[in-house]
């Protein structure tokens, strides 16, 4: 099955591939195309640091949002009049703040990157030719009909408690069922719970 990125997503990629880097659609349009439904949006991640996106964006003459999630390693670079969130692989800790990280740190790997995600469906990167990478069995879960969170729960919801609100979301959204091995939410959906 071929998926479908857009002209203006395919000159990114291919514009950090040419400089070097590696570059991939992620998250929420990856899971949309295997679903074959139309993504609302493309992010793309890369091990391209920001001052290193910014530099191929100007190459290649695009206009960039300056100063707009710079501390996230995001350069929001505008293609075809279409804006698109560019950002360098990382990994995040968070303090007292369950929404914003307390710190972002660069990370060298596609894999590290998508290890920080909220759930297995969202971990997963597309390259311009089309090839899923899949480390969280994401695709497994799609097929499933399930949502999980990568790696554990209680992790996840610590970090940003605003992905019980996503989970709650998804699951009326895509109509999967909840399911996770810790214990933090009962599964949604069956008897007797609040969901």
């Amino acid at each position: 099955m071929k998926y479908t990125i857009p002209e203006y997503t395919q000159k990114i990629l291919q514009a950090l591939n040419d400089a070097g880097f590696e570059a991939y659609v992620v998250g929420g349009a990856v899971r949309d195309l295997l679903l074959c439904v139309p993504p609302g949006d493309f992010d793309v991640a890369s091990n391209a640091r920001p001052e290193e996106v910014s530099a191929v964006c100007k190459k290649e003459g695009w206009h960039t949002v300056d100063n707009l999630g710079r501390n996230f390693g995001c350069v929001v670079a505008v293609v075809g009049g279409v804006p698109t969130e560019i950002t360098t692989f990382r990994s995040e800790s968070y303090g007292s703040d369950a929404h914003r990280p307390e710190e972002v740190v660069y990370c060298h790997t596609l894999r590290g990157d998508l290890s920080r995600r909220d759930f297995t469906v969202n971990a997963m990167a597309m390259d311009l030719d089309g090839n899923v990478y899949d480390y969280h069995n994401g695709r497994e879960d799609l097929q499933n009909r399930i949502l999980r969170t990568v790696g554990d729960a209680q992790k996840r919801y610590s970090e940003d408690a605003l992905r019980m609100l996503r989970a709650c979301r998804f699951v009326g959204q895509l109509g999967f069922d909840y399911k996770q091995d810790s214990g933090v939410l009962p599964p949604f959906g069956e008897e007797n719970t609040p969901y």
